[in-house]
């Protein structure tokens, strides 16, 4: 039997929520699948390396967060926020309509957790643009913190205001205009003034996050600031879960540092100097979702301060070695190779399955490496047929039906191919390619040392499985995640092994800019595969 308190409620609601732990739950195990992907690029490692000391005392006494933009719309112009916090010696209270309990009031808001005012940061990215290496998808973000949010005031309403539950039940469709009249406050029209220091344009608020700022030139700003000075004003339970408010202004001097995207850095830091603060350290966006990256989701969640003793080892790219031939990839040679959406059954096979123009892409790549290796190493003759390769690994899978169960579709496109292929192949390359379609997934120990292409287009293939491991829940036992997965056991070549680490890199890379790779994946891999220095 469900307990009930004098005001007539479930007790349920005196303590955490039920509903508020499943997702607390659930949104932790998929954070440990989101934080992984976004790995930063192999080229800032040394920077990054460089900047930690700094980042690990700088995140040592950050407690608190505000996250805003360069620019913003105020009455319809565009101003410079940065120059108005630098103008101003520091955040000064600003209008602020969004806590019922308080009504129209200025204040500053901040957050106890970075990952919070990351998401109030990030709706200032230029539309098209977005954070490169983000510690836990945007939408985990903002589905956790705004959900919780909402429960959280849904709670207070029940504790409270009895009353307007009451009139709920008996007028239900004079709720709202009684709830903003004892309120004093109206969601709508705060919900338009926040809309309009980001956009000019109209669109569900949840989207500002994922879409971004209309504003030219715009970019995210993430301020740390230290706890002791704070003085927080009144507000209501639902605002204090995640937001901390004050009616006093925040000092320059109790700023820790900025966080900007690593592109805007420099900018930043020449603002600052002509104004002379040199003495604000301005820190990449990124190197930030490194160093969070190793912190568990119930500690970025409560916020504070990060310690390294909070981090708790999450693999990172900074840790990551691979081989590569000697010979670089000329980009020109396999942007003839490109796959073409019109050669899968379907747009969404070619653009958003496993099996996609990225997969295909990727395993171009990777079979182009392992050829050259392979080579260069004297493990295969350099006679081997590179053309028949190059073609089968851009064509192996797009005769697929199905991810999961898709029977004789390298025969399928074996008997397709001469539909996309050059007139003026040489019959012997032809015929090669046609035999690897054929028997690509066959695994077949005669084929394989009867033909080292076809033993290398598989390897490429297999080595490409990291990618599947992504798509397992975090507990998936071993022993299933190696048949699903890749299983080093199965490569043919010893030296394919070697790749093992290129191939994750390649896949986490050529993702990193999701939007982008949503529309051009294949210009995604080879980014990625620029990046990692094995095309040029």
């Amino acid at each position: 039997m469900v307990e009930f308190v004098s005001n007539g409620l479930p007790a349920l609601i005196k303590g955490k929520p039920f509903i508020e732990r499943v997702t607390d739950h659930l949104a932790s195990k998929f954070f440990i699948r989101t934080r992984e992907p976004a790995y930063l690029s192999v080229t800032r490692i040394p920077e990054y390396k460089k900047q930690l000391p700094e980042i690990e005392q700088l995140y040592a006494i950050a407690g608190l967060w505000h996250g805003t933009g360069r620019y913003q719309y105020r009455d319809g112009k565009k101003i410079d926020v940065l120059e108005g916090i630098i103008l101003h010696g520091g955040l000064m209270p600003s209008q602020d309509g969004w806590d019922p309990a308080t009504g129209e009031v200025n204040r500053v808001s901040t957050a106890d957790s970075r990952m919070y005012a990351r998401l109030y940061a990030g709706m200032y990215f230029e539309e098209g643009h977005e954070l490169a290496n983000p510690c836990g998808d945007t939408k985990l973000w903002v589905n956790y913190f705004m959900s919780s949010l909402a429960m959280s005031a849904g709670m207070e309403v029940l504790r409270e205001f009895v009353p307007i539950t009451k009139l709920l039940l008996t007028k239900g469709k004079h709720f709202w205009s009684e709830l903003q009249k004892k309120y004093g406050f109206n969601l709508a029209k705060n919900a338009d003034r926040w809309m309009g220091k980001v956009t000019k344009g109209k669109m569900p608020i949840l989207n500002l996050f994922t879409v971004g700022s209309d504003i030219s030139g715009n970019y995210p700003i993430l301020i740390g600031i230290k706890e002791v000075p704070f003085v927080s004003a009144a507000t209501s339970k639902s605002i204090k879960k995640h937001e901390r408010r004050t009616a006093t202004p925040i000092g320059l001097d109790d700023i820790t540092h900025i966080e900007v995207p690593i592109e805007n850095v420099p900018e930043t830091k020449t603002f600052l100097h002509a104004k002379g603060r040199d003495d604000i350290p301005v820190v990449g966006m990124e190197f930030g979702e490194e160093y969070c990256r190793g912190v568990a989701f119930s500690k970025l969640v409560k916020g504070g301060t990060i310690n390294p003793k909070d981090r708790v080892g999450v693999k990172s790219t900074t840790e990551i070695s691979f081989i590569k031939p000697e010979s670089i990839i000329k980009k020109d040679l396999l942007a003839r190779y490109a796959p073409q959406p019109s050669w899968f059954y379907s747009l969404k096979r070619a653009l958003n399955s496993v099996h996609d123009i990225g997969h295909h892409g990727r395993v171009l790549i990777l079979q182009e490496v392992l050829a050259q290796y392979l080579i260069e190493t004297g493990e295969v003759f350099s006679t081997i047929d590179r053309e028949a390769l190059r073609w089968a690994a851009v064509l192996h899978d797009v005769r697929r039906r199905s991810d999961v169960l898709s029977h004789n579709h390298g025969a399928d496109a074996a008997s397709w191919a001469d539909s996309v292929l050059p007139s003026d192949l040489p019959d012997a390359t032809r015929h090669k390619i046609k035999f690897i379609l054929e028997h690509h997934d066959e695994n077949n120990q005669a084929l394989l040392e009867e033909s080292p292409e076809l033993a290398i287009l598989e390897e490429a293939d297999k080595l490409e499985r990291c990618r599947l491991e992504h798509l397992l829940p975090p507990q998936t036992p071993t022993n299933i995640r190696r048949k699903v997965g890749l299983n080093p056991t199965y490569l043919h070549y010893l030296a394919s092994s070697k790749f093992i680490p290129l191939s994750e890199l390649l896949f986490l890379l050529s993702r990193q800019n999701k939007k982008k790779y949503r529309r051009t994946p294949f210009q995604g891999v080879m980014d990625a595969a620029t990046v990692l220095g094995i095309v040029k």
